[in-house]
Protein backbone atom coordinates (compact mmCIF):
# COMPACT_ATOMS: atom_id res chain seq x y z
CA UNK A 1 0.00 0.00 0.00
CA UNK A 2 3.13 2.49 0.92
CA UNK A 3 4.42 1.44 -2.58
CA UNK A 4 5.64 4.39 -5.18
CA UNK A 5 3.63 4.75 -8.32
CA UNK A 6 4.67 2.87 -11.95
CA UNK A 7 3.80 5.93 -14.20
CA UNK A 8 5.01 9.69 -13.51
CA UNK A 9 2.83 12.80 -12.98
CA UNK A 10 3.74 13.69 -16.29
CA UNK A 11 2.70 10.59 -18.11
CA UNK A 12 -0.40 10.39 -16.33
CA UNK A 13 -1.15 14.21 -17.42
CA UNK A 14 -0.07 12.91 -21.03
CA UNK A 15 -2.18 9.61 -21.10
CA UNK A 16 -4.94 12.31 -19.71
CA UNK A 17 -4.70 14.76 -22.46
CA UNK A 18 -4.88 11.54 -25.17
CA UNK A 19 -7.36 10.60 -23.38
CA UNK A 20 -9.31 13.04 -24.11
CA UNK A 21 -8.52 13.32 -28.09
CA UNK A 22 -9.52 9.82 -28.42
CA UNK A 23 -13.17 10.88 -26.72
CA UNK A 24 -13.69 13.93 -29.27
CA UNK A 25 -12.39 11.97 -32.15
CA UNK A 26 -15.19 9.64 -31.73
CA UNK A 27 -17.71 12.02 -30.70
CA UNK A 28 -16.58 13.52 -34.18
CA UNK A 29 -16.94 10.32 -35.57
CA UNK A 30 -20.22 9.83 -34.32
CA UNK A 31 -21.84 13.22 -35.70
CA UNK A 32 -20.25 13.01 -39.24
CA UNK A 33 -22.32 13.74 -41.39
CA UNK A 34 -21.10 11.92 -44.58
CA UNK A 35 -19.08 8.36 -44.89
CA UNK A 36 -15.60 9.60 -46.10
CA UNK A 37 -16.05 12.16 -43.00
CA UNK A 38 -16.50 9.40 -40.85
CA UNK A 39 -13.87 7.48 -42.56
CA UNK A 40 -11.00 9.91 -41.94
CA UNK A 41 -12.40 10.33 -38.63
CA UNK A 42 -12.04 6.60 -37.59
CA UNK A 43 -8.76 6.35 -38.79
CA UNK A 44 -8.03 9.42 -37.23
CA UNK A 45 -9.30 7.74 -33.46
CA UNK A 46 -7.38 4.63 -34.63
CA UNK A 47 -4.07 6.12 -34.53
CA UNK A 48 -4.75 8.27 -31.57
CA UNK A 49 -5.86 4.94 -29.80
CA UNK A 50 -2.66 3.02 -31.11
CA UNK A 51 -0.51 6.36 -29.55
CA UNK A 52 -2.65 6.37 -26.29
CA UNK A 53 -1.39 2.23 -26.12
CA UNK A 54 2.10 3.57 -26.83
CA UNK A 55 1.97 5.90 -23.92
CA UNK A 56 0.28 3.61 -21.47
CA UNK A 57 2.70 0.47 -22.01
CA UNK A 58 5.73 2.93 -21.43
CA UNK A 59 4.34 4.47 -18.67
CA UNK A 60 3.64 1.08 -17.13
CA UNK A 61 6.52 -0.26 -17.52
CA UNK A 62 8.47 3.37 -16.41
CA UNK A 63 9.71 3.86 -20.05
CA UNK A 64 9.15 7.25 -21.44
CA UNK A 65 7.26 7.11 -24.74
CA UNK A 66 9.37 8.41 -27.69
CA UNK A 67 8.51 12.12 -28.93
CA UNK A 68 7.04 10.59 -31.98
CA UNK A 69 3.86 9.45 -29.46
CA UNK A 70 3.23 13.18 -30.09
CA UNK A 71 0.81 14.35 -32.77
CA UNK A 72 2.55 16.46 -35.66
CA UNK A 73 0.62 19.98 -36.25
CA UNK A 74 -1.58 20.12 -39.01
CA UNK A 75 0.05 21.66 -42.05
CA UNK A 76 -2.86 24.12 -43.27
CA UNK A 77 -6.06 24.69 -42.43
CA UNK A 78 -8.38 22.02 -42.22
CA UNK A 79 -11.85 22.71 -44.14
CA UNK A 80 -14.23 19.48 -43.23
CA UNK A 81 -16.99 19.85 -40.85
CA UNK A 82 -15.42 18.81 -37.62
CA UNK A 83 -11.75 20.41 -38.42
CA UNK A 84 -12.99 22.92 -35.66
CA UNK A 85 -13.15 20.63 -33.10
CA UNK A 86 -10.15 18.78 -34.42
CA UNK A 87 -8.25 22.28 -33.95
CA UNK A 88 -9.24 22.49 -30.25
CA UNK A 89 -7.89 19.23 -29.62
CA UNK A 90 -4.23 19.94 -31.32
CA UNK A 91 -4.56 22.93 -29.86
CA UNK A 92 -5.37 21.34 -25.86
CA UNK A 93 -2.06 18.47 -26.95
CA UNK A 94 0.14 21.62 -27.52
CA UNK A 95 -0.75 23.16 -24.29
CA UNK A 96 -0.08 19.97 -22.45
CA UNK A 97 2.84 19.82 -24.11
CA UNK A 98 4.37 22.87 -23.03
CA UNK A 99 2.92 22.60 -19.44
CA UNK A 100 4.60 19.51 -19.61
CA UNK A 101 8.14 21.20 -20.12
CA UNK A 102 7.56 24.16 -18.19
CA UNK A 103 7.23 21.77 -15.15
CA UNK A 104 10.87 19.79 -16.37
CA UNK A 105 8.96 17.46 -19.13
CA UNK A 106 10.87 16.77 -22.21
CA UNK A 107 12.14 19.72 -23.73
CA UNK A 108 10.27 21.39 -26.51
CA UNK A 109 11.75 20.95 -30.07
Amino acid sequence: MGSKPIASDEALLRLGARMAEIEALYGCALAATDAQTERRLMIELATAGAQFVEQARAAATGKTAGRSAVRPPAAAKPTAPGDKLRRRITSAQHTADWIIARVGGYPLA
